[in-house]
C-alpha cells in the first residue's frame, strides 16, 4: 500500500513538473529518465531481488526492462517477476522463452498495469511475442508449480 501511494505521489510529481515544461521531445526525455531514475531510487518496483529469484537474471545496462534470464530447477514452486517497472514512457517489448519441462509446470505471466494474462509454451516449449508496455506498471513473471526443468528468456526492446 505504501509503494502505491509513493508511486502515485511520484506520478504527480511527474506531471505538474512536465506541465510547466516546453513540449519539446528533448525535455519529455528527460522527464520519463527522471521517473525512472526516482524508481529505482526508493524501489518502486515489484521486481524480484536478484538474491530472491529462482533463477539468474541478467539486465542490460542496469534496466529492468530488458535482459536474459536462465532458471535450472528441481520441483520448484513459485513465482519470479523477472522484468519490468513502473515507467512514463511506453515500451514495446519482445519476450522470447524456451521452456524444457521434465515434470509440473511452468508458464509466462504478463502484468500490464494490474491486468494480468498467462502464456503457454507451444509443444516444442517456445514462447515468442511482442508486448506493448504502456505507461505505468508492466512485469513479465515465470510462474513455476512444482517445475523440474530449464526455463530460459530473453527480452529486448523492438
Amino acid at each position: 500500500m505504501k509503494r502505491a501511494v509513493a508511486v502515485l505521489l511520484t506520478l504527480a510529481l511527474m506531471l505538474s513538473l512536465t506541465a510547466c515544461m516546453s513540449r519539446g521531445s528533448m525535455q519529455l526525455k528527460r522527464a520519463d529518465r527522471y521517473f525512472d531514475d526516482l524508481r529505482g531510487a526508493f524501489k518502486m518496483s515489484d521486481v524480484t531481488s536478484s538474491a530472491e529469484l529462482i533463477g539468474r537474471r541478467k539486465n542490460r545496462n542496469g534496466n529492468w526492462f530488458i535482459g536474459s534470464y536462465t532458471a535450472h530447477c528441481e520441483n520448484e514452486t513459485g513465482r519470479d517477476t523477472v522484468f519490468g517497472g513502473a515507467s512514463a514512457r511506453d515500451r514495446r517489448i519482445k519476450v522470447k522463452t524456451h521452456i524444457k519441462t521434465e515434470t509440473g509446470s511452468a508458464v509466462i505471466r504478463l502484468r500490464m498495469n494490474g491486468r494480468a494474462t498467462k502464456f503457454l509454451p507451444d509443444s516444442d516449449g517456445n514462447f515468442e511475442r511482442e508486448f506493448d508496455f504502456g505507461s505505468g506498471g508492466n512485469y513479465i513473471m515465470v510462474d513455476f508449480n512444482r517445475f523440474t526443468g530449464t526455463v530460459w528468456m530473453t527480452a529486448e526492446y523492438v
